[in-house]
């Protein structure tokens, strides 16, 4: 099974947005056929009577009562027929509500004592009771008393529906279900993007950009969530959902300006810091606001959704700002992103400004399109980051490849300044040598001569230096790597012809090549648990092409992934191997090529360049 690492980055963003789109889809489907199916499964009273402050009549609802004074009771009265096991459908809009069926209490919501002290107001709640029907075809005369809030001057009512329990269910299900499946997909999306960034753990601007974007998908997910009826009506945690609804909402702006805050990078941006600053302390004030009893989330609602459009227009006349002047592919996504939440959320405001709806069916559909756009913007942008990783990997490697060469040539030169030493006390000595030896001439002791001869020969320096090519950088390269592998017990046979000079192939270049492969064959050896250790490299020039061959032993276990060799450093197989690309790389950049397989337990690779 495939970690997180071996999955392709490209394909996994991709993914994530096409199932965004495919379950975007099925949601609706299944909202539309559920809609048309269960229309008529419940009976909706919307007209009522109503009576409150010396005002009675008849209304239809929903409505909105406004210019209210704090706990003004509000009076509903209608008549409703069925049958015995039906249930009474309630939704009360911040505003504590006492249902009572042909007079007597059946439903009581919003004592104080059921929620914490700094609420001034309880949370939304939806919820059934089941009415006291014996008989069919009854009618019973349902009164509800509603006490207005204190946290704002208006009181929203909605209309009660009757029916059995799944009826009732479907009922809330047609009308929240597609909203609470899209929540729930942006929560998981979110998650998975935020843990994403966390399992890379680097403070990069990319993986930065995947952290915040994700938070911000996250909040919207778990706003939407907790606001929907049918998270309430299944989980009855009205509180909870209602402090966690509102703080993730009001936190909406701070992810997404740090995110362009990273997406800048050091371009920097006078207005940007001003929108990040009001947004923290417009989120700090609400939070202490609400807990100090001071002001309902419910009441800064209306300051946030007017406070967080504006800062979405702000950020996007920024983002198309540094667009048009700097031309960047990623800010020009970016941009079309928030431009269109923008116009989503400014076209939910006036809904609500007109009274066509005070639901948030336009925000969730811009966050919809937002979040598609951003997740393609995402893979773009890590597709980018892992062709720098890339890019600084085989850097980083071809610069440990020249420090072997580097090193060796040093070793190589010592040997060399060593000898050259023992060689100028040779020649010093060579005077006094003469002298004892002419001496033994003329007393013709030549078995002495013999004996003197031999002792010399005995104490001259021997030149241990192996002469691999004419190429000096590469001849010293190729004793460092023989001594390396001799140590390792691998038998090392080396036949090379590299010229002395190449006058289009840098020296460096073939330090990355001889190094990485001879560096790759000795630890594929050293992986060995049993058998022969081996390794031969051969090196020609063939009219106008150089030549490398190389037989290495290995244990046959030949790991690739996406068509390429894995790194042997990584037990999970979870990088690619950077040694064998880059030759690869250099091998193209000199119109040549690089080939590398496996036969048994023989590794062969090959590799030609032009000289």
């Amino acid at each position: 099974m495939k970690t997180l690492k071996e999955l392709h980055p490209n394909r996994i963003f991709l993914a994530i947005a096409v199932i965004f789109i495919v379950v975007g889809t099925l949601i609706g489907q299944m909202y539309d056929r559920s809609a048309k199916k269960h229309m008529n499964s419940v009976r909706i009273y919307h007209r009522v009577n109503y009576s409150y402050s010396q005002k009675q009549g008849r209304m239809s609802l929903p409505q909105t009562l406004t210019q209210l004074k704090p706990r003004t009771k509000v009076h509903i009265d209608f008549d409703v027929r069925g049958k015995p096991g039906e249930l009474l459908y309630v939704k009360t809009v911040y505003a504590p509500v006492k249902v009572y069926a042909d007079g007597k209490l059946i439903y009581e919501y919003g004592d104080p004592k059921t929620r914490p002290s700094f609420m001034k107001d309880p949370a939304c709640s939806v919820n059934t009771v089941s009415l006291p029907f014996d008989g069919e075809h009854k009618t019973i005369h349902i009164h509800m008393t509603y006490w207005s809030l204190k946290g704002r001057s208006h009181l929203t009512l909605k209309p009660c529906a009757v029916g059995n329990q799944g009826e009732v269910m479907r009922y809330i299900s047609q009308n929240y279900s597609f909203s609470r499946g899209i929540s729930i997909f942006f929560l998981i999306t979110g998650v998975i993007l935020v843990f994403f960034a966390f399992f890379f753990l680097n403070d990069i601007a990319p993986v930065k950009r995947i952290f915040y974007s994700g938070l911000l998908i996250a909040l919207a997910g778990l706003w939407q969530y907790c606001m929907n009826d049918l998270s309430i009506y299944i989980s009855q945690s009205v509180n909870g959902l209602y402090l966690l609804s509102f703080s993730s909402m009001f936190m909406l702006m701070i992810p997404m300006t740090k995110f362009v805050s990273v997406q800048l990078g050091n371009r920097k941006d006078k207005l940007l810091p001003f929108v990040t600053i009001c947004n923290e302390v417009s989120f700090i004030a609400a939070m202490v606001l609400q807990f100090a009893g001071f002001v309902d989330f419910a009441t800064s609602f209306y300051f946030f959704i007017i406070e967080e459009a504006m800062s979405l227009v702000l950020v996007a006349v920024i983002m198309g700002y540094h667009t048009m002047r700097n031309h960047h592919n990623d800010d020009r996504t970016f941009f079309m992103s928030t431009l269109t939440l923008s116009v989503f959320m400014i076209l939910s405001i006036i809904r609500r400004l007109t009274g066509s709806t005070s639901d948030t069916m336009f925000v969730l559909m811009g966050f919809y399109l937002f979040v598609v756009i951003l997740i393609i913007f995402l893979q773009s942008l890590w597709k980018n980051m892992m062709i720098q990783k890339e890019k600084a990997m085989a850097l980083e490697n071809e610069m440990s490849q020249l420090e072997n060469a580097i090193e060796a040539q040093k070793h190589h030169n010592e040997l060399l300044i060593a000898h050259a030493e023992e060689v100028r006390e040779q020649r010093h000595d060579l005077r006094h040598h003469l002298v004892a030896l002419a001496q033994m001439v003329d007393q013709k002791n030549f078995l002495g001569i013999k004996k003197y001869v031999e002792d010399m020969k005995a104490s001259m320096p021997m030149n241990n230096a192996v002469t691999y090519c004419d190429n000096q950088i590469i001849n010293a390269l190729l004793s460092y790597y023989v001594e390396k592998g001799r140590k390792s017990h691998i038998e090392m046979d080396i036949l090379t012809q590299i010229p002395a000079h190449n006058p289009h192939i840098s020296d460096n270049n073939l330090s990355v090549i001889v190094g990485n492969m001879i560096e790759n064959a000795i630890e594929a050896c050293n992986k060995q648990e049993s058998g022969e250790k081996k390794i031969i490299l051969r090196a020609k020039v063939q009219g106008n092409m150089l030549i490398f061959t190389m037989d290495n032993t290995f244990n046959g276990e030949v790991r690739k992934r996406d068509g390429h060799f894995v790194s042997s450093k990584v037990a999970d197989g979870s990088r690619i191997g950077i040694g064998l690309s880059s030759v690869e790389s250099i091998a193209h950049k000199y119109h040549g090529e690089a080939e590398f397989h496996g036969e048994g337990h023989i590794f062969k690779s090959s590799v030609y360049l032009e000289m």
